[in-house]
């Protein structure tokens, strides 16, 4: 739209200045070719950069995965832990027991 209104200004002679105001203003914030082209190059950089640390993430974050479900496949749960020393303690008390007796 800023570059549709450009040949307004030239044809704002006979306007009042409240109104070449406006038009100063609308033009400041008009982007120039320069300022897109930064935006562009910013925009192109920003997305390389985006490609360049996904990989490695991506990586990262599947290696993780893989650890956490190899611990988890690893790792004895707390309950059967528990059932399983019982179980122990109770079979040494009972030849302690056997062994005091025998």
């Amino acid at each position: 739209m800023c570059l549709a209104r450009r040949g307004l200004w030239h044809s704002n002679i006979g306007h009042s200045s409240a109104q070449l105001e406006e038009n100063l203003i609308y033009w400041s914030t008009c982007p120039t070719i320069e300022s897109l082209a930064n935006a562009s190059y910013y925009v192109h950089q920003s997305r390389t950069l985006r490609d360049e640390f996904w990989d490695p993430y991506r990586e990262l974050s599947e290696a993780t995965d893989r650890g956490i479900q190899e611990l988890r496949a690893e790792k004895t749960d707390r309950a059967t832990l528990a059932v399983l020393l019982t179980e122990l303690a109770m079979r040494l008390g009972n030849e302690y027991l056997m062994s005091e007796n025998g």
